[in-house]
């Protein structure tokens, strides 16, 4: 018997992945605050959930880390969930809905908080 090809047609749609939109808004902050704060995407993995975890660093306070947001999600993107403080703060179902958690968050007034912080303290070494 001859050898088969059983795969369905199927067509690839590129989209931007959620780490790769995170990894842009790290650098738009990095960019606001002229270095002063720098900030990185750390992903991992446990069992099936895929996690990317948004980390603010202040190079002048010996690197002190803030950990401002979690995102996570299944091999299958989207609905993923947004975690904010340590608590589910949103679930997007496509790109925009991510987009707008993030502009909440980023927005949100105990991050602006966080921000006036580590920039003062950071200023002031």
């Amino acid at each position: 018997m001859e050898s088969q090809n059983l795969w369905p047609e199927f067509e690839f749609i590129p989209a931007r992945q959620p780490k790769t939109i995170l990894r842009e808004q790290a650098n738009f902050l990095i960019q606001k605050t002229k270095n002063i704060l720098s900030a990185d995407i750390e992903s991992s993995q446990s069992r099936d959930l895929i996690y990317h975890r948004f980390i603010i660093y202040a190079p002048a306070l010996n690197n002190y880390r803030y950990e401002l947001l979690v995102v996570r999600h299944t091999i299958i993107t989207y609905p993923l969930d947004v975690f904010f403080e340590g608590e589910a703060f949103s679930t997007a179902n496509d790109e925009g809905e991510l987009l707008n958690a993030l502009s909440n968050i980023f927005n949100h007034p105990s991050t602006k908080k966080v921000l006036d912080s580590l920039l003062s303290q950071s200023i002031a070494e």
